[in-house]
């Protein structure tokens, strides 16, 4: 009986552990978006510099969390945020894929989409 109670409680234990995996995506998230409420539905955003040192980023988020335009609307506060004067207007869409299902460790799945966003204006 003590022997079941103590495996069970071990398996309780490092489930509640993250992952370093999680938990880099948790922190990059929270560089990029400091506001919680803006990290709702994201899945995982990659940071980049363009060629001309405009921010960038990749964004992949859970569909049925948060739609395109509110993505957009966050993205467009992070250049905003970031690109100082040579900020130039709203965020673009530069690239998106495809609405897939990712599944998870715990057996649920769930539609992830990502978008390339751009800071620098469109030409």
């Amino acid at each position: 009986m003590r022997v079941t109670f103590a495996i069970l409680f071990l398996a309780a234990l490092s489930a509640c552990a993250s992952d370093p995996d999680t938990q880099r995506r948790a922190k990059v998230i929270a560089e990029v978006f400091p506001d919680p409420s803006d990290r709702r539905g994201v899945y995982e955003v990659i940071p980049y510099k363009s060629g001309d040192a405009t921010p960038s980023l990749k964004v992949i988020h859970f569909t049925n969390e948060i739609g395109r335009a509110d993505m957009l609307a966050r993205v467009s506060r992070f250049c905003e945020e970031r690109a100082g004067e040579a900020w130039t207007g709203p965020a673009r869409v530069t690239a998106s894929q495809p609405i897939r299902e990712v599944s998870f460790a715990n057996g649920t799945s769930k539609s992830i989409q990502d978008r390339g966003y751009s800071c620098a204006e469109a030409l």
